[in-house]
């Protein structure tokens, strides 16, 4: 009997512990009682949500292979195909994680292979850049006909850079020490605009005349960026001299 008791006291304590939880959540959302209003985010919040990703994940890419692959160059002992194809690869990365953040928000799966394809586009799109230059983007034929001359890293960022202004154009690139002489200007033997020791011219220039401030600004900081060196030069007119520092 006292172990009857004994049950009978603990299953009306578990009952009273349950109808007081019980009680407490009625209180919480009893009509009477006002709940926390939650916080409303600003319109800009909303548009910047959506907005931002996909700026950062278009941009990504570039900054891996045109920042990394200077890097690789400055900081190793790498060669420069070798620096290219490292962060060609590191490009092929962020472009997949591009596909598969559309493929995520459109709600598809992710088909077999797609990791090469990405490798592929960065590829191509650094084989294009190497090898070809428009002729609306140079102040002479010669300077197209050489364009495979300059070192790999200027044409990298120099062709990346006119996709989002077309109107730069080159105006220097390779130069030979007679040259100098047929401007007017003292030779100059160490010169980056003659072919250096590794086979590569390692400057051009790119006009700036006719341009904004703004503009040619802009231009000087995203090279500056990517670890080139940039001077305004008004010798024989005035022009933005672009240069690979030597290894």
């Amino acid at each position: 009997m006292k172990e009857q008791n004994e049950v009978d006291a603990a299953l009306a304590e578990l009952m009273n512990l349950a109808g007081s939880t019980a009680s407490k959540k009625t209180d919480k959302h009893a009509p009477g009682k006002k709940s926390k209003p939650s916080k409303k985010r600003p319109f800009w919040w909303s548009v910047a949500r959506w907005v931002v990703p996909p700026i950062v994940l278009g941009l990504l890419p570039f900054v891996a292979l045109l920042k990394g692959s200077t890097v690789l160059y400055r900081l190793t002992e790498l060669p420069v195909w070798l620096c290219i194809a490292a962060a060609g690869i590191g490009a092929g990365v962020f472009i997949l994680l591009a596909i598969w953040r559309v493929s995520k928000r459109i709600k598809i799966s992710l088909p077999g292979g797609t990791f090469r394809v990405s490798l592929v586009l960065a590829g191509l799109y650094v084989g294009f850049t190497l090898l070809y230059v428009s002729a609306d983007n140079v102040k002479n034929p010669e300077i197209q006909t050489t364009y495979r001359s300059l070192h790999p890293m200027l044409r990298l960022a120099v062709s990346s850079m006119v996709l989002v202004d077309s109107d730069a154009v080159i105006t220097a690139s390779e130069r030979v020490v007679e040259d100098y002489a047929a401007m007017g200007l003292s030779s100059n033997a160490g010169s980056l605009h003659l072919e250096q020791a590794d086979g590569y011219v390692h400057a051009l220039d790119l006009r700036s005349l006719g341009r904004t401030e703004f503009r040619n600004r802009l231009t000087s900081l995203y090279f500056k960026i990517l670890g080139f060196r940039t001077l305004r030069h008004s010798g024989t007119a005035d022009h933005l001299h672009i240069s690979l520092p030597l290894r």
